[in-house]
C-alpha cells in the first residue's frame, strides 16, 4: 500500500516539474528563441515523457529551426501517445509534411484523420490535390536516364558530383 501511495505522490510531482519547465520554454518559444525553447522542452520531458503540451510545441520548435526529420518523429510520437487537444494540428502537419516530401499515401492518411476541417483553410486544396495525382498520375513525375557522356546536350546545367556514390547529377533539355 505504501508503494501505491508513493508512486501516485510521484506522478503529480513530475507532471508540475513538466509544467513548470513547459511554460519556461513556452515563454522562449512565445519570443523566437527557439535553441532556447527545445533545451526547456527536452527538459519538461525528461521530467514526463508523456507531458503532450512539451511534445507538441517542440514538434513545432524544431519546425521552426528547419529539423525537419526530428519534427516529424516527434509528431509521429504524439500520434501514438494518449495526446487529444493539438490532434487535429498534428495530423494536418504530418499530411502537409508528407505532402511536400512527396509522399502522397502518407499525407492522405493524414490529412484524413482531422476532424475539424474547418480549422485548416488549404486541406480541402491538399486533399483534391492528392486526389487528383492518385487518380490521374499513374508514372514517375521525374524520370532518370543512366548515361556515359553528357557531350551531346547543347545546355548543360550546373551539375553535381556526389563523391560518395561515385555519381554525377545534371539537368539537361531536349
Amino acid at each position: 500500500i505504501v508503494n501505491i501511495f508513493f508512486i501516485n505522490d510521484l506522478y503529480p510531482q513530475n507532471t508540475k516539474k513538466a509544467t513548470k519547465t513547459y511554460k519556461e520554454a513556452n515563454a522562449l518559444y512565445s519570443v523566437g528563441d527557439f535553441d532556447s525553447a527545445i533545451e526547456k522542452f527536452l527538459k519538461s520531458l525528461k521530467s514526463d515523457p508523456n507531458f503532450c503540451p512539451s511534445i507538441y510545441k517542440l514538434g513545432l520548435s524544431y519546425k521552426k529551426k528547419n529539423l525537419f526529420s526530428n519534427y516529424k518523429n516527434l509528431f509521429l510520437s504524439y500520434i501514438d501517445k494518449t495526446c487529444l487537444k493539438n490532434k487535429d494540428e498534428v495530423n494536418f502537419y504530418l499530411g502537409e509534411f508528407f505532402f511536400i516530401s512527396g509522399d502522397i499515401n502518407n499525407s492522405k492518411k493524414y490529412f484524413d484523420l482531422v476532424e475539424d476541417t474547418l480549422k485548416f483553410i488549404s486541406l480541402s486544396k491538399y486533399k483534391s490535390n492528392i486526389n487528383y495525382y492518385l487518380k490521374n498520375v499513374d508514372k514517375e513525375l521525374i524520370s532518370f536516364d543512366s548515361i556515359t557522356s553528357i557531350n551531346k546536350w547543347h545546355y548543360q546545367y550546373t551539375p553535381y558530383f556526389n563523391p560518395n556514390t561515385n555519381t554525377l547529377f545534371f539537368t539537361a533539355r531536349d
